[in-house]
């Protein structure tokens, strides 16, 4: 039978051929986002929900949200990991935040390196941020990987009046704004390069080849640890930049050991910062493949499982970092965090997932205490805690100075020993006035 002979359909009227479409239309999309569930549900983003859930229907009405910014693509980064596992806990025995289940959403920031443009980071950075702070129940945002992208939405939120914990910013400028709703969760550069001239020079290291990026966070933390390491009487023997494209990684180390002026044998230990920790990574590798074994020292990310599956254990050896978490967790919440982020990603927890997990769980602290969801009124009381009743968390007391900037706790030098980590040296933060140069001290 042809078309044309084929019998007529019954006439619909104007109003029943569009619901029939409407109908037709809704039951194509449930099709669309049961395909896309079946395929990442897997994906856990807060307890009952997925992630194709939340960023393709959103979380259900009565559901909070904690937004975690970074640069890595994937749910699977040890920062997501320690913030997921506090979600877990907060919406399994603790009950939730004000009785309502909160979920943690990814927002993924592009990567910052030294050769993207400062005006095309604060470009893109500006349009993530606005976007955050219209979310419906944002509790608080945590992260932003590096220190421009985290100066430039601090902005942002505090305009907005949303809470912003920074896990990640280290220049020294990131709290001198004056912002009522920002946060550092970490020690600055000064004070972390600072540390690590202090535990070299404790250690025999006196003598140093610097090499960092050109980015303002190489800049910075060079500055500073050469100041330092001279006022400790150190040695700076050659200084040089990793990430000019006018010499490759292999161009520097092949010119450190043949050259008339220094070798090998003329310094103790390199001292290396970068803006992308896998220019980093990449020189290590170089560096160790070429028989150059002495002591790396380096900033915070240095501690991380990113560093070490990029490098390798045995490359890793005499890898000297800087961490507010303790490698050998002392106290009984950070013995069981440690024990239970093992069990759950059969890895032991690195820096960036003890400030993911403690940053989420600070928020659920703010909020107890207070009563309510407003970020300025969190904030207070995140500073006034400081002289009540201290929030401790698994990388210690996380208390701060009315500027925002992490005081009376400790930090910690990690130094792998071609297996793990092992914390080798504690200082507290704020740093004595005589141990180290007042220059550039905030």
């Amino acid at each position: 039978m042809t078309l044309e002979h084929a019998p007529a359909a019954p006439a619909l009227s104007p109003a029943g051929f569009h619901w029939r479409r409407i109908a037709v239309l809704f039951a194509a999309i449930f099709v669309a986002v049961a395909a896309v569930l079946a395929v990442v549900g897997s994906g856990s983003i807060g307890r009952g929900a997925s992630v194709a859930q939340v960023w393709l229907i959103g979380p259900q009405d009565d559901t909070y949200r904690i937004v975690a910014v970074h640069d890595r693509d994937d749910d699977d980064s040890s920062f997501f990991n320690g913030a997921m596992m506090a979600i877990d806990r907060i919406n399994g025995e603790l009950g939730g935040i004000l009785g309502r289940p909160v979920v943690l959403e990814l927002a993924v920031e592009p990567l910052v390196t030294q050769r993207k443009p400062l005006e095309r980071v604060v470009k893109e950075t500006l349009t993530l941020a606005d976007g955050i702070v219209v979310k419906k129940d944002l509790l608080a945002v945590i992260g932003h990987t590096g220190s421009n992208a985290a100066i430039t939405a601090s902005a942002v939120y505090d305009r907005n009046q949303v809470l912003y914990l920074s896990t990640h910013a280290t220049e020294t400028s990131f709290t001198n704004h004056s912002l009522d709703t920002v946060f550092a969760l970490v020690p600055n550069n000064a004070a972390n390069a600072q540390m690590l001239a202090q535990y070299a020079h404790l250690n025999g290291l006196k003598r140093f080849v610097l090499l960092s990026d050109k980015s303002e966070y190489g800049r910075e933390t060079t500055k500073f640890f050469k100041e330092a390491a001279a006022y400790l009487d150190g040695d700076i023997v050659y200084r040089s930049h990793l990430g000019d494209s006018s010499r490759s990684i292999g161009q520097l180390l092949l010119y450190i050991l043949d050259n008339t002026g220094f070798g090998p044998e003329d310094f103790d230990a390199f001292f290396v910062v970068t803006s992308d920790p896998l220019e980093t990574a990449r020189f290590i590798r170089q560096a160790r493949d070429l028989g150059l074994k002495m002591p790396i020292l380096g900033m915070e990310y240095l501690y991380s499982d990113l560093m070490v599956t990029a490098v390798g254990n045995e490359a890793m050896n005499d890898v000297i970092g800087v961490s507010v978490f303790d490698a050998e967790p002392a106290s009984d919440a950070a013995k069981e965090f440690a024990a239970a982020y093992q069990t759950i990603n059969r890895r032991l927890p690195d820096l960036e997932a003890a400030l993911g997990y403690d940053a989420v769980m600070l928020v659920h602290d703010a909020i107890a205490r207070n009563g309510n969801i407003n970020g300025r009124d969190l904030a207070d009381t995140i500073k006034v805690s400081r002289f009540k009743d201290p929030f401790v968390g698994v990388t210690g007391p996380l208390l701060f100075d009315i500027n925002g900037a992490i005081v009376d706790t400790d930090a910690y030098i990690v130094r792998h020993d071609g297996r793990n980590f092992h914390t080798v040296k504690s200082f507290s933060i704020p740093l004595p006035d005589d141990m180290v140069p007042q220059i550039g001290r905030r």
